[in-house]
């Protein structure tokens, strides 16, 4: 500063430093708001916040340790959108610079695609309800998304079973026995997703063994001599339901009078021819049929002689 008069003149100095404000740089991660973060999203939208950055330039973005291209800064914010994660653990970092220094933050995302749903289709019985002619059945079902047979609940009328196999996807259970009347299997697969069933009903009804018939006659006993010419008859049939399953015959012809009761057939007053007479009792069923016959010879009484002297 100078000054002057008529006296004479005067100057003074001074020095004034000037230091400029340090801008440190700052960068904040804000989403994802945690920190690790679990998602089951195949891509993510990354913001970060800075303070004292001024370009992109000043800016890098990192995945995994590999520089990142596609982010936007503007406004003292970088974006990152939809950006496609790696399955397992996602490193990103966010480092910004400036002439004062450096900063940097850095979050991981944690990437589990999801796993569908597990299914069940039993395709063995093809049927249901099924009917089986056997006391023992084969189950087959085919399934989806399920890793191991830990994950299968195999039932039997309500009560677990274990003797079932597992391989890949298929779910095999072999000459699993039967209860008479209604069985109803029930399969349930489960995964991390959630859970199916699929189920079955047989049904098993023990087969009726019926037996052939057996034929007894108990009178006339065979190679019976009679002097009379009548003869009754008392058989056994057994093994049949009705009287048309029994046949009675006498010397090759039916006998139509003939009583069936229970088991027990009767039939009086068959009537003898001179010499052999043959009688037969038939039964018969669809297991097979049987037949007796007795011989009865009826030998008519010889009538004694008489003599009458006329003259």
């Amino acid at each position: 500063v100078s000054a002057a008069n008529s006296a004479g003149s005067d100057t003074k100095s001074t020095i004034l430093i000037y230091t400029p404000p340090i801008r440190r740089p700052v960068v904040q991660i804000t989403n994802p708001a945690i920190d690790p973060l679990n998602t089951s999203a195949a891509t993510i939208n990354l913001t970060a916040i800075t303070q004292n950055i001024d370009l992109p330039s000043q800016v890098q973005v990192l995945h995994n340790g590999n520089q990142v291209s596609n982010f936007t800064f503007a406004n003292n914010m970088g974006s990152l959108s939809s950006f496609a994660l790696v399955s397992g653990s996602n490193n990103f970092e966010v480092r910004v610079q400036n002439d004062f220094g450096q900063a940097n933050d850095q979050t991981i995302v944690i990437y589990q695609a999801p796993v569908p749903g597990p299914t069940v289709d039993i395709k063995s019985p093809a049927s249901s309800p099924w009917t089986s002619p056997v006391d023992k059945v084969n189950i087959t079902a085919i399934t989806k998304n399920v890793s191991s047979k830990a994950d299968i609940t195999f039932t039997k009328n309500g009560a677990a079973m274990s003797n079932f196999s597992f391989n890949g996807n298929v779910i095999v259970a072999n000459n699993v026995p039967l209860s008479v009347g209604q069985n109803i299997f029930v399969i349930t697969v489960r995964n991390q997703s959630g859970q199916a069933t699929d189920q079955t009903v047989v049904i098993y009804k023990k087969p009726v063994v019926v037996l052939p018939p057996v034929v007894t006659i108990m009178a006339p006993i065979n190679g019976l001599s009679v002097s009379a010419p009548k003869v009754n008859l008392n058989a056994m049939v057994t093994n049949v339901s009705s009287k048309a399953n029994v046949s009675v015959k006498l010397n090759g012809q039916l006998v139509n009078g003939f009583n069936l009761n229970g088991a027990s057939v009767t039939a009086n007053n068959l009537s003898l021819k001179p010499g052999s007479n043959v009688i037969t009792v038939s039964g018969r069923n669809s297991a097979g049929q049987d037949s007796k016959s007795a011989t009865v010879i009826y030998q008519a009484p010889v009538q004694a002689p008489t003599v009458d002297i006329k003259s």
